[in-house]
This record gives structure tokens, sequence and C-alpha cells, in this order.
């Protein structure tokens, strides 16, 4: 496939969902994350009055609340001075749950926006208009960027729709040739098998709140499982954090297989909800596989099951940026 095939493509090819649904500068965090439960989506721009975006949440914004939420400095009249959880009486981590849960959206936003005056989280606001060529929405994907907003042409503070990593994936993964010579090579092949050593995963006991801060250091929205083998049994996501009705900071405090086992309970998921490949998987099956289970990553695993790298959507974007020889630059580049 040539070059000119994919920069042929506009945003406009691309199947988006046709409802865009917003947050509220208003809005509380538990409300937030009910709506996101209930649409099954992962990010969603935050609107004024004037119905204009002023930032953007994901369930990124809503780890780092918890930590910071986590790391307050809390009084009871049974125990002394608290800043860690782990330390917390009951009577703290009651405090901590409704500090959660009656917080507003702005609130969270500005406290979690790495000292920023700006309203937002990780990702910047980088639009495009629907006439726009896919490789400029790509080239943002590589860049670290997980969504894109479209915007009306008339007026770029209005957003018609979201382009996802996940949505473009699925194009991709039904439109194959664009891959091209690449996509019939294998992961191996394309330098994404690192070793266990490189792989960032939590052993199936640790404590809950311990994966969410590892995934807050590095900038990651899930983490590989694994047992005291090494062999991987699961994954923890943000997404989990949807499925907590009552958000109980007490619940933090378990072993991270139990707190995904409790929540996914509630969801007839399965508990070991697992998506990977070997090292001998195509960049082609890849892409099916992470656009059949809608995820943003895969594990490699070999033939113990111990992960020996990830694919993640910016991993494919930043293969399709390096075939089409498109300029990026990222400063997530060590993180994602």
């Amino acid at each position: 496939t040539s070059n000119h095939t994919m920069e042929s493509i506009k945003v406009s090819d691309i199947d988006n969902p046709a409802t865009l649904h917003v947050v509220k500068q208003g809005d509380s965090l538990k409300d937030v994350l009910q709506a996101l439960y209930k649409h099954r989506i992962h990010s969603a721009p935050v609107i004024d009055n004037e119905q204009e975006c002023i930032g953007w949440v994901d369930l990124n914004t809503v780890v780092d609340f918890i930590l910071k939420i986590s790391k307050r400095t809390k009084e009871s009249a049974t125990t002394p001075p608290s800043q860690n959880i782990k330390d917390d009486d009951m009577e703290m981590l009651l405090a901590r749950s409704n500090d959660f849960k009656y917080a507003n959206i702005i609130d969270a936003l500005k406290e979690t926006a790495s000292g920023s005056d700006k309203i937002s989280s990780r990702d910047p606001l980088l639009p495009v208009t629907s006439g726009a060529p896919i490789s400029a929405v790509l080239r943002n994907f590589a860049a670290g960027i997980s969504r894109v907003p479209v915007v009306s042409q008339e007026n770029p503070k209005i957003i018609d729709t979201i382009l996802t990593q996940c949505s473009v994936n699925s194009y991709l993964a039904e439109h194959t040739e664009l891959l091209g010579e690449e996509g019939k090579k294998t992961v191996t092949a394309l330098g994404l098998v690192k070793g266990t050593d490189k792989v960032v995963t939590v052993s199936e006991d640790t404590p809950t709140i311990d994966v969410l801060e590892v995934m807050s250091s590095k900038g990651m929205n899930n983490v590989g499982v694994v047992n005291e083998r090494g062999a991987l049994k699961g994954c923890f996501s943000s997404t989990d954090l949807k499925l907590v009705k009552e958000f109980n900071f007490r619940l933090l405090l378990k072993p991270v297989s139990e707190f995904v086992g409790k929540v996914r309970s509630n969801e007839f998921q399965s508990k070991s909800y697992l998506v990977f490949c070997d090292e001998k998987a195509t960049l082609e099956q890849v892409v099916k596989k992470l656009a059949e289970f809608r995820v943003h990553r895969i594990f490699i695993c070999d033939s113990a099951m111990k992960p020996v790298g990830v694919v993640s959507l910016t991993d494919i974007s930043r293969i399709l940026a390096k075939k089409f020889d498109w300029t990026y630059t990222s400063e997530r580049e060590a993180n994602t």
C-alpha cells in the first residue's frame, strides 16, 4: 500500500459513535464515574455553561485523584494523624471515601493537572477537523496522545465527536492492507519483545493502592498481574475503577487479585480476563486481537506464560509513523 493511500483517508472515514457524551463542570466525580460506566467510555470532554470544552476527564485523572486523597492528612478521635491509607482507622477511611464521592470534577482536574493552571488531564487537547487526513491523528497517537477531538470548522471550541485509538485501530483491523509489509512482520521482528524485566507487572497479592501508584508513576492505564512463578494471570486496568459502585477506600487496601475479582463479579466478567499473544504473532494478528477485545494493549508471553513484551495502540501508531516517515514529538515517550 502506498503512502498516498494512507494519506487519502480522512478523519470522516473512520466509524465513530454517533453520540458525544460530555461531563458538565458542576458534576461530582461520582457522577462522572457512573457516566463513563453507563456509556462504556474511558474519557469525556468537560464543558462549561456555554457548551465549550474547558478540559478533559479520563480514568487516569481518577487514578491520580485517588492517590492525592489517599495522602491527605486525616485525623480521628482514636488514632494519630495519618497521611497514608495503610495507617488509617475506619473513621479516616470513611472520610477519604466521602472526599472522593463528593469532589467536584473541576477540583479533581485542578488537583491532578501537575501544577498547571490549565484544567486538563494528561492529554493535551489537539483537535482536528473531519476533513483532516488520518495521518495527522496517527501522529498525535504516536506522540502518546490517546484521543483526539474532532471539532466543528465554524467553531473550533465545539467538539463534534472524539476519535480514539480504539476506533482507529478497529478501522485498521478491517483494512489490514494499510499496514503494508509491517503487518506481516512478527512482534519479535518489530522489536516489541523486550524481556521479562522490561514489562511492568505486579504480583497477585500487591495492595490495590500500590498498583495505582505504579500505574500513575509510569503513566500507564493497566498492568499485568502475575503469580509467584511470574506467569501472567490477568490484568488490572484503570477501567476496573468504573465498576466500583460505591467507592470505599477500604477496598484499595485489598490485594489487587481480590479487588479485581470483587468488582468484575458484579459484571459477570472473568476475573482472569487475559488478552495475550506469543512471540510469533504478526502485527496484523495483534491489531485484529486488540480490535476484537477493545483493549489498549496486549501482552506478549513466552511458553511459560511469562510476559516478555507488550504491544500498545501507541506502539502501532509509532510503527506506522516510522513506516511513512511521519515526524512526531513526545514528552511521554519514555512512559508509553
